[in-house]
């Protein structure tokens, strides 16, 4: 079975309760307001995502990129295992503060295996 996208989500925080397992989403947003550019947002950013279809294990890494593919920011690796490719396999992914070199359009993207996967672009404008 060929994992699948359930969700991809950008967030200022997403933390994970330990008692039931369960995702709480804080903040989730497709656009940033930064007082100047070139600078780097002053604060960490969250990234969950949840995928079905995952049999066996695979490795997942995210990048940060601009609109033309020069990448910014790069994950290790992370590993996901799942023996039931019918259950929902989320993750969480911490980012650190993003390298903004200029105002405009950029995106976030996930690979599987090095192979891309999905993207999520944001929009990075200048606070008037």
């Amino acid at each position: 079975m060929t994992p699948r996208l359930q969700a991809f989500l950008v967030a200022d925080a997403v933390y994970q309760d330990r008692e039931t397992g369960k995702h709480v989403i804080a903040g989730t947003f497709a656009r940033l307001v930064v007082p100047n550019v070139p600078g780097e947002l002053g604060r960490g950013i969250a990234m969950y995502c949840a995928l079905i279809g995952v049999s066996g294990s695979v490795q997942v890494t995210m990048q940060f990129e601009t609109a033309s593919g020069d990448v910014l920011l790069r994950s290790s690796a992370l590993t996901l295992t799942c023996t039931n490719p019918d259950l929902l396999v989320e993750l969480a992914i911490p980012v650190p503060a993003l390298p903004l070199p200029h105002a405009g359009t950029f995106q976030f993207a996930l690979a599987l295996d090095g192979r891309s996967f999905a993207t999520h672009a944001i929009e990075v404008a200048i606070a008037r």
